[in-house]
């Protein structure tokens, strides 16, 4: 918690480093799911990421987006009750590379969704397995993806799971 806070006032005083380099985007969600398998499993829950022959690129830093990648994954896990599925895609969209990870959940409101990015927010889903949350992650992955003049979104209908897409430049 305290690393994330540092990296929040970092992006906030606009002191973050970024290093980018050319990133291949089905390589790295492989990889965080794969890092993300036994946890799903503890819950009983499927990943899906398809496997395509179009390899999805970026200029980012890997390591910030790593860190966007692993809380979205994290937060569909952490909020999908168990025995459901979350779907990850990669897609092009005109010259941008989306990331959409989608999940079963309880989804979330209209009010929520407005204060879905702010600091420190506690919204009305609560963790299905006893995880805890303290607000802070959606608010730093948002910098983290602005900062690499990417954006991130949330398309959800209450009831019927959330959709959290981030956009970056393709290469």
């Amino acid at each position: 918690m305290i690393d994330r806070m540092l990296d929040m006032k970092a992006v906030e005083y606009q002191a973050l480093i970024l290093q980018p380099e050319v990133i291949n985007l089905n390589e790295l969600l492989a990889e965080v799911v794969a890092n993300y398998k036994e946890k799903a499993q503890q819950k009983l829950i499927k990943i899906y990421l398809p496997t395509t022959e179009t390899t999805y690129k970026a200029l980012l830093d890997k390591n910030y987006t790593l860190q966007i990648i692993e809380n979205l994954l994290s937060n569909a896990l952490k909020f999908s009750p168990p025995k459901k599925n979350i779907f990850i895609e990669l897609s092009n969209h005109q010259n941008k590379v989306k990331i959409t990870i989608k999940d079963e959940g309880p989804g979330i409101s209209t009010e929520d969704q407005q204060k879905l990015f702010g600091k420190f927010q506690r919204l009305s889903a609560r963790p299905t397995g006893g995880e805890t949350s303290v607000g802070l992650g959606l608010s730093i992955v948002k910098k983290f993806a602005e900062a690499m003049n990417g954006k991130i979104w949330c398309e959800s209908t209450l009831g019927q799971g959330a959709s959290f897409i981030v956009e970056f430049q393709k290469v």
